[in-house]
């Protein structure tokens, strides 16, 4: 299949990021390998004909370069999809306060709560290996020029009652997927005074009234309705 051949082999991008993952676990090995990490991403560019600005600097700003994707013209009343399909998630909440579906609620739930264990901290953006694979991640999705969006999933704040713990890590993300110019949609909420019931069916999966406010942002974000 594609994907088999993919790491049988591998393309250019994914030899790089599999090399700087490897050479990011030890300072001495990222010294002695800087210049074929160089070399690398000069070939890469000069395959992909792109020029990659400096990423070295936290606070820099790296220009907005992605494509614009067309298609014919979309009329869609997103209010109207959106009102409706709310009203109908919510119809299938009625034995509970928290807009989770009854037969999940009454089956999974029945009023308990859960606290997410163990306490959660802040990550610790230079020592945390999944938030640099992030980071790696968004620095080779702008090398290769990609039209990338990203989504940030909610949890029901009824149900999980420590969520303000993790929102500095959302954030911090955030801040990240703004420093790269992709834009977000992000549906993250900790206060449940704040929380829109219909948001999902249970404690983490999307209903249809947010999954229409995923499609808008695609829509939206891709310039489809133009």
């Amino acid at each position: 299949s594609l994907l088999n051949s993919d790491f049988i082999n591998p393309s250019l991008p994914l030899k790089l990021l599999n090399f700087k993952k490897d050479t990011s676990k030890n300072f001495f090995l990222s010294l002695y390998y800087r210049p074929i990490d160089e070399v690398q991403k000069i070939l890469m560019r000069i395959k992909l004909h792109i020029v990659v600005p400096d990423y070295k600097t936290p606070s820099l700003k790296i220009p907005d370069s992605r494509k614009e994707i067309t298609s014919d013209l979309l009329n869609i009343n997103w209010d109207s999809l959106e009102n409706v399909s709310n009203k109908e998630t919510l119809a299938k909440a009625t034995n509970n306060n928290w807009g989770i579906n009854n037969i999940y609620y009454t089956k999974y739930i029945k009023g308990r709560t859960y606290y997410i264990e163990p306490v959660i901290e802040p990550v610790d953006s230079e020592n945390n290996q999944e938030y640099k694979d992030f980071i790696m991640l968004l620095k080779l999705l702008k090398e290769g020029n990609a039209n990338a969006s990203f989504i940030i999933m909610p949890l029901n704040p009824y149900f999980y009652t420590n969520l303000k713990e993790l929102t500095p890590t959302i954030n911090s993300l955030q801040n990240e997927l703004n420093i790269y110019h992709y834009k977000s949609l992000n549906l993250w909420v900790d206060d449940s005074t704040k929380y829109d019931k219909g948001l999902l069916v249970d404690v983490m999966h999307l209903s249809d009234f947010a999954w229409y406010k995923v499609d808008k942002f695609i829509v939206d974000n891709y310039h489809l309705n133009k």
